[in-house]
């Protein structure tokens, strides 16, 4: 997979790339690849997924369809998950979450 995404990269027209990322004022940011202290937040989440995967994956053979219904049941945990402070009072507006979800933000 790596020699394709690779090649892929490669076949790229750098000058186009890079024009287009300046106008949009795109900055590309690497973590080191044995620094995964750098992206501490997502790589929080990956650690998550892994260990429910693992835990599910030690208990039963998953098929396709049911692999995919569990990824999509973890999707919208992570997407659910607050960002800011819950609050018990009732007249406090809901938490912020990663998810846009319609008529929520008024």
């Amino acid at each position: 997979m790596t020699r394709e995404l690779r090649e892929s990269v490669q076949e790229w027209n750098n000058s186009k790339v890079q024009e287009f990322m300046r106008q949009k004022e795109i900055r590309w940011r690497f973590n080191p690849p044995t620094a995964s202290h750098m992206g501490g937040v997502w790589e929080r989440q990956i650690r998550t997924i892994r260990k429910l995967l693992s835990v599910l994956m030690n208990q039963q053979q998953l098929t396709d369809e049911a692999l995919q219904t569990f990824l999509c049941i973890v999707e919208n945990v992570i997407n659910n998950r607050p960002l800011t402070v819950v609050s018990d009072d009732p007249n406090d507006l809901e938490p912020l979450t990663p998810i846009y979800r319609v008529g929520q933000i008024k």
